[in-house]
């Protein structure tokens, strides 16, 4: 499987289109960030 990271616009499109790719139609997807460093999310 392909290393992904999500710093440009296409390695994110391309990790959502492996992951939907192999989802399956009663599967789930949550979408979101993860504070790893600091509060990133209230920054942004």
């Amino acid at each position: 499987m392909p290393d992904f990271t999500t710093a440009t616009l296409a390695a994110r499109t391309a990790a959502m289109n492996l992951a939907f790719q192999y989802a399956k139609p009663t599967d789930a997807v949550v979408v979101g960030m993860y504070p790893k460093y600091q509060e990133q999310v209230q920054e942004n």
